[in-house]
Formats: structure tokens, C-alpha cells, sequence
């Protein structure tokens, strides 16, 4: 069987914002009554995967070895495009309505 796991941390006052709940977020309660526990042990597992075979250092070395001048590129050339950054190879891109402000 398989259990889907996800999760949103949202201060009240944010999450409140709405004026209603949206059942599409859920309690750390509902969560354990339909999964059982499972997709969080495969949570933990993978967690644990991650940092035993150091998935972030790696990303780190892969994003030091590799510049990506594209994403400055795509910023020039695109004006929603504010800019690229990120540490390693963990890049995004930085959404503008306006390149004034």
C-alpha cells in the first residue's frame, strides 16, 4: 500500500487568513488517523536516506562545479524574470510584477 506524505507549517494568523478552513489542509490528527503511520516512517526513512548519503553537501559540490549563467540570462532577457540564485545546485528564480519596484 501506499501513503502520501506532505507537509505546510503556516503560523495561525496566515493560515487564518482565509476566514474558513479549506479542506484541502489538514490536521497533524487527520494525518495520523488515514495514514496510519506509514507515510511518516517513510518520511523519517527517507529524511534519514538524505542525510546518511549527504544529499545536500552533494548539492552543494554539484552547484560549485557547475555556475549556471543561464538563469542571468534568462533574467536579461525575460522583464518577470528578476533574477537566478540559490546555493549549490538548489537555483530558483526570482518572480517580478514590476523591475521598478
Amino acid at each position: 500500500p501506499m501513503a502520501a506524505f506532505g507537509a505546510l507549517a503556516s503560523p495561525e494568523a496566515l493560515y487564518g487568513t482565509s476566514g474558513s478552513r479549506v479542506s484541502l489542509f489538514r490536521t497533524a490528527e487527520d494525518v495520523g488517523a488515514e495514514a496510519g503511520g506509514l507515510a511518516c516512517a517513510a518520511a523519517v526513512a527517507t529524511i534519514t536516506a538524505m542525510e546518511d548519503e549527504d544529499i545536500g553537501g552533494q548539492a552543494a559540490r554539484l552547484g560549485s562545479d557547475i555556475p549556471c549563467p543561464a538563469l542571468a540570462e534568462l533574467a536579461e532577457r525575460h522583464p518577470p524574470v528578476g533574477e537566478g540564485r540559490g546555493p549549490g545546485a538548489f537555483w530558483a528564480l526570482e518572480p517580478l510584477r514590476n523591475r521598478e519596484t
